[in-house]
C-alpha cells in the first residue's frame, strides 16, 4: 500500500478509510505476513553530517538538519513548520507499523520492518532503540537481525535492520538470494551529486535481489508452516 501506487487506496495517512480498513483485517486476524518499512527521512544519519557543504557557484549549501535525538525521538524543539510536519509524517508510519506488529503477534502471523542499522553514536535517533520498539523486541519470537544490502546489489554498504517475527530461518531465506561473488562497495550515500541531488534518493529503493530474498523468508517459513500436521482439537469435558 503506497500513494505511489494508488493515492486513494494506497493512503496510509491515520484518518484514511483506507488505513481504517486494514486495521480492521488485523483485527480480524486476516493477515499472514507482513512487510513493512518505516521511513528513514528524518532519522537518517546524513543529517547529522557536516551542516553545509560548499558549491562552486553559490557557496555553502545548507544540508538537512538533524530533527530528531536518542532522548527526544519525537521531535527536537524549534523546528520549522515545514520540519515539523515532515516529523509528523515519519512518526505516524513508525507508531503505524509497531500497531501491526502488535497484531500479528497476538493475532498470529509473520512480519518483517526494514529501517536503517542502528547508529553507533547511541546519542542520535534510532526507531530500534526506541522503548517501545526494546518493549516488541523483548518477545521471543521477535530479532532483529542487521544485513548489508551490498551483498544483494546494493552500490553503497548501506547497514540494513531488518526486525523478524517467528522467522527462524530468515538469514538463510533472505541470503539465498545474495551475490556470492560481490564485492563491498567504497561508495557512500551521504552528501550530495554533482547535480545537487542527494546521494541517498538513489538508495531508496530495495535491490531486486533484496526484495527476492524478503520475499522468500515469507514464502519459506509459509511452506513449512503449511506442512505440518494440523493440532489436535482440545477436548471438552
Amino acid at each position: 500500500m503506497d500513494t505511489a501506487i494508488s493515492i486513494t487506496y494506497g493512503n496510509l495517512a491515520v484518518e484514511a478509510a483506507s488505513w481504517q480498513r486494514l486495521v480492521e483485517c488485523y483485527e480480524r486476524g486476516w493477515v499472514s505476513a507482513t512487510l513493512a518499512g518505516t521511513p528513514c527521512e528524518t532519522f537518517s544519519e546524513a543529517r547529522f553530517q557536516d551542516f553545509s557543504e560548499p558549491d562552486a557557484d553559490e557557496g555553502p549549501r545548507r544540508l538537512p538538519r538533524p530533527l530528531r535525538s536518542y532522548e527526544r525521538l519525537l521531535g527536537l524543539p524549534a523546528l520549522s513548520r515545514r520540519e515539523v510536519e515532515q516529523l509528523h509524517a515519519g512518526t505516524n508510519f513508525f507508531l503505524q507499523g509497531l500497531v501491526l506488529l502488535g497484531y500479528q503477534v497476538v493475532k498470529g502471523g509473520l512480519y518483517v520492518s526494514e529501517h536503517p542499522a542502528p547508529p553507533r553514536d547511541e546519542s542520535r535517533p534510532s526507531i530500534w532503540t526506541s522503548p517501545w520498539m526494546q518493549l516488541m523486541r523483548a518477545h521471543p519470537e521477535i530479532n532483529l537481525h542487521i544485513i548489508p544490502q551490498w551483498p544483494f546489489g546494493a552500490t553503497v554498504p548501506k547497514p540494513t535492520g531488518l526486525l523478524a517475527l517467528r522467522l527462524p530461518k530468515f538469514r538463510s531465506s533472505l541470503f539465498k538470494h545474495a551475490d556470492r561473488e560481490a564485492c563491498r562497495p567504497k561508495e557512500v550515500a551521504i552528501g550530495r551529486n554533482a547535480d545537487g541531488s542527494f546521494r541517498t534518493s538513489k538508495h531508496k529503493e530495495y535491490p531486486p535481489r533484496f526484495c527476492a530474498g524478503l520475499a522468500q523468508s515469507f514464502t519459506d517459513q509459509l511452506k513449512a508452516l503449511a506442512s505440518m500436521p494440523p493440532r489436535p482439537s482440545p477436548r471438552r469435558l
